[in-house]
This record gives structure tokens, C-alpha cells and sequence, in this order.
């Protein structure tokens, strides 16, 4: 299933100033994950995020920061991730 994300920056005065779209296999949050992932853990999966500069998630693109406290992850880039490590 694909789905799309897209987010427009808009100016102060309300005027689009740019927008970013793009096409992914599935964006699900750190508890859809959990959920549709029974191997994996919330504990396990928080730390693997809060490391994924270091431990190389973030080379794989497969989290999406919406703001400094709410993300979505790529379900397929996220478990290429983890077979790559396996």
C-alpha cells in the first residue's frame, strides 16, 4: 500500500513559501509499529531511534521528524534497516 506525505511552509502572512511530497511504501508511528511488528519491543524500538544517528538508521532515511516530539517511520526502510543489521 502506498501512501504519500507531503507538508506545505507557508509564510507569515499565510503564502505558500515551499512543499515537500514524496511517496512511501507505508508511515506508521513508533505504536503502529510496535503493533504490526510483534518481534519488536517499544523499548527496544525507542532506543534504536533516540541512537539513529550512531547506530545508522538515519543513513536509511526511515524516520520522518514532524516536530521535535512526534515522528513517522518508513515501515520498509525501517525493516531493510533491520535486516541489514541481522
Amino acid at each position: 500500500m502506498l501512501s504519500s506525505y507531503s507538508k506545505v511552509v507557508t509564510s507569515q502572512y499565510g503564502r505558500s513559501i515551499f512543499s515537500v511530497s514524496f511517496m512511501t511504501n507505508q508511515l506508521v508511528t513508533p505504536t503502529q509499529l510496535v503493533e504490526r511488528n510483534p518481534w519488536l519491543k517499544i523499548g527496544t524500538l525507542r532506543k534504536y531511534l533516540s541512537k539513529r544517528d550512531i547506530n545508522g538508521l538515519a543513513e536509511y532515511e526511515a524516520v520522518i521528524m514532524l516536530s521535535a516530539r512526534k515522528l513517522l517511520i518508513d515501515e520498509s526502510r525501517f525493516i531493510e534497516w533491520v535486516r541489514s543489521h541481522t
